[in-house]
């Protein structure tokens, strides 16, 4: 009986140290190839501001490359955004896109990344802290805050979104302007504020750099 008691226990022991050593492989998750695509958008399409670097932590990628990065990565993304038009810019938001499972309700769960007051707000006395504009030539980073993690994380869960992911698209989705808080960049299109619903804005064309902004 105590020799069968021992090797119980011999046994149980085992399993115990092996269940741990599996769970700390699993938890210490190594780092696997990951990518960063932008969205397709219209040929020719021009932009008030540009991505001129995309970071992960400390480590600079390259759209459309792989580069290796642990469970979580995109948590870690840095966009660096230049002003290359004459005007100074109020408000900047980037999208990153993640594919959603096949059958649900919209092809991607999208996450913002903002700067600045967004165009939609007609009062901007009443916000507190307002963020200084990015003048022509001048730069701007976006990233993930901490306080949207939570946010991101219902996100992902509510669209179905897997936990490893693997590959994220991204866009610079809206711009507004400091001069004319009536007018915003979407999509490569001018908006103009519909006067009769100031809630609401009207695409009036394609937005076009002008000879006099920097587009080299």
């Amino acid at each position: 009986m105590r020799i069968e008691c021992q090797l119980f226990r011999g046994l149980l022991i085992s399993a115990l140290v092996l269940t741990t050593l599996s769970y700390g492989a699993v938890s210490a998750q190594p780092e696997k190839e990951r990518v960063l695509l932008p969205m397709p958008s219209e040929p020719g399409r021009q932009s008030p501001m540009q991505i001129v670097t995309v970071r992960v932590g400390d480590q600079r990628v390259e759209p459309g490359r792989a580069f290796s990065g642990g469970e979580g990565w995109f948590r870690d993304l840095t966009f660096t955004l230049k002003n290359v038009s004459a005007e100074p810019i109020s408000y900047v938001e980037v999208g990153l896109y993640f594919k959603t499972p096949e059958g649900a309700r919209a092809e991607y769960a999208v996450h913002p990344l903002r700067y600045g007051i967004d165009p939609f707000v007609q009062d901007r006395s009443a916000v507190p802290d307002r963020a200084k504009a990015v003048m022509p030539g001048e730069s701007v980073e976006l990233k993930v805050a901490e306080s949207s993690l939570a946010s991101l994380t219902g996100l992902l869960a509510h669209a179905g979104v897997r936990a490893e992911v693997d590959q994220v698209k991204f866009d610079i989705i809206a711009i507004g302007f400091e001069r004319d808080v009536d007018l915003m960049w979407r999509h490569g299109y001018s908006m103009r504020r519909n006067a009769a619903d100031p809630g609401r804005f009207d695409a009036v064309g394609r937005y076009t750099l002008t000879k006099k902004e920097g587009l080299e």
